[in-house]
């Protein structure tokens, strides 16, 4: 069976309760030490959704979606429809991942890279500047690029960016694979930075707890759902 895409007539009303919960394993040998390691590899969205005033087509959407999906633990696809919450640009360069390599083209000197996430919607922000300087190469260096170590939920690739002018880094490829090894043999110009945050959002979830509605008039409903991300 497809699964159902939650579209109701009308959008949630403000505001929107969004709880990050992450989980980790916790182990405490000897000594009073403590270890702790991640139960999973990203966090999971809990967001509490309410329509004011919402009519009554949209109250029969809510009830019989809910109904189905939360009586038969269905999952289904959220499609977030406010840009504030789609998952932002990357935060931060992680070390360790950019080195000098060799059978390129790329002349002497320092190299400025970005990377962003995307998926099929659009592209995050960039994450900030790293530099690579590139020495004593003859002309035939390369950039040997590892892969962050994952992608968060929505998206679906990295957007590599780089340049020697950090005003104007253009895109060179994509890469779908978190650790994975990307070379960069040459320099592209494929696409200038985003300026904007234009990645939608596509939540895999289902409903938590139980729905809540209230009748405040004749036709006229509020409305309240809790639907939780999965991993999936």
């Amino acid at each position: 069976m497809a699964t159902e895409v939650f579209n109701p007539p009308i959008n949630p009303s403000f505001a929107w309760d969004v709880t990050d919960r992450y989980s980790t394993i916790q182990n405490e040998p000897d000594r009073g030490h403590r270890i702790t390691r991640a139960r999973r590899d990203r966090k999971l969205r809990a967001i509490e959704l309410r329509w004011e005033n919402a009519n009554q087509a949209t109250f029969e959407y809510l009830r019989a979606f809910s109904d189905f999906h939360l009586g038969a633990a269905v999952s289904f696809f959220y499609d977030l429809p406010c840009v504030d919450l789609y998952t932002p640009g990357p935060a931060f360069f992680p070390t360790g991942l950019l080195a000098q390599g060799a059978g390129g083209a790329l002349a002497d000197g320092t190299y400025n890279l970005r990377y962003t996430f995307e998926n099929a919607n659009g592209e995050t922000l960039a994450a900030p500047r790293e530099q690579l300087v590139i020495a004593a190469g003859g002309g035939t260096a390369s950039i040997v690029w590892t892969m962050p170590p994952r992608l968060p939920s929505d998206a679906t690739l990295f957007g590599l960016y780089t340049s020697l002018d950090p005003a104007v880094e253009t895109k060179q490829t994509t890469n779908a694979n978190p650790n994975s090894v990307e070379t960069i043999t040459a320099l592209a110009s494929t696409g200038a930075l985003p300026t904007v945050n234009a990645m939608q959002g596509r939540l895999t979830a289902t409903f938590t707890d139980q729905p809540r509605y209230r009748l405040v008039a004749s036709g006229v409903w509020v409305a309240e759902l809790t639907i939780l991300e999965l991993l999936a």
